[in-house]
């Protein structure tokens, strides 16, 4: 999805030719259109500081070739078409981050801290699992998707995806860089919600 465009903006910038650097910037702008979702604000006891549009992500997007019209969004690797599968949503974090980094375009930024924003909520949110003896199990990793049932795996629980979570952390890191540099007043929270 996005996290390729970052090779793209490299052999942009360690050539002569920009041609690369625009067609990457183009796609990044088309996927806001064709695979982000508009989220609805959270309540503001889980809510972090970040007061901006929030995004969710769809897996896959069928467009009309001619007018370029969404027909359909899919998904082919998450629960359900309406999901949030989480490394989706993981390298959205990352690719809008990479992208700002290369970019300086603000809009990048906006994007980035919005599915970063929805990725913690989910995450903070997502329900308990009580483990044995009654006590509460807290992970660090997401659900593999968001929206999945939580039902037992072979008495293992939810299904937990290690790879979304490092591609997250990773994505946060950047956003975060790219916060500092900015001087944001939102780089603390997500480095001390990424540590958490």
């Amino acid at each position: 999805m996005l996290c390729n465009l970052d090779l793209l903006f490299y052999a942009a910038a360690h050539s002569s030719s920009r041609h690369l650097a625009e067609i990457a910037t183009v796609h990044a702008r088309t996927m806001i259109r064709t695979h982000l979702r508009p989220e609805p604000h959270l309540s503001q006891s889980t809510f972090g500081r970040y007061q901006g549009q929030l995004y969710s992500t769809n897996h896959v997007t069928c467009i009309d070739p001619k007018t370029g019209d969404i027909k359909r969004r899919l998904t082919a690797q998450g629960y359900g078409d309406g999901s949030t599968w989480a490394r989706g949503q993981a390298w959205a974090i990352l690719g809008y981050a990479q992208t700002y980094m290369w970019t300086g375009d603000k809009e990048f930024l906006d994007v980035a801290c919005g599915t970063a924003e929805y990725f913690l909520h989910r995450l903070e949110t997502h329900p308990v699992v009580w483990g044995l003896g009654g006590g509460k199990m807290h992970y660090t990793s997401p659900p593999w998707d968001f929206d999945a049932p939580m039902e037992e795996n072979e008495g293992q629980g939810v299904v937990r995806d290690s790879s979304a979570a490092a591609i997250a952390a990773n994505g946060l890191l950047v956003l975060t860089q790219a916060l500092i540099a900015k001087r944001h007043r939102l780089q603390r929270d997500f480095l001390m919600r990424q540590c958490s």
